[in-house]
């Protein structure tokens, strides 16, 4: 329960801060795979995120209907 609370502040902040736009510029279809997986290996690293913290994270993505090329 402590990892969930503060994993659904974290998906609300990227949820607010970042428009559909912006995330769409470096996970969109027509961006280069490399440049994907680029920034997701970068936010991976600066995210240390168990398995409990995904589910809250990749929950905000999809309920903002992003759509992820790298997936």
């Amino acid at each position: 329960m402590l990892c969930l609370v503060p994993a659904f502040f974290l998906a609300g902040a990227i949820a607010s801060l970042f428009s559909k736009e912006s995330v769409l510029k470096y996970f969109g279809a027509d961006t280069p795979k490399y440049i994907s997986y680029s920034v997701a290996a970068v936010s991976g690293c600066l995210l240390a995120v168990c398995s409990c913290t995904v589910l809250p994270l990749f929950a905000g993505i999809m309920l903002d209907t992003y759509t992820l090329s790298v997936v």
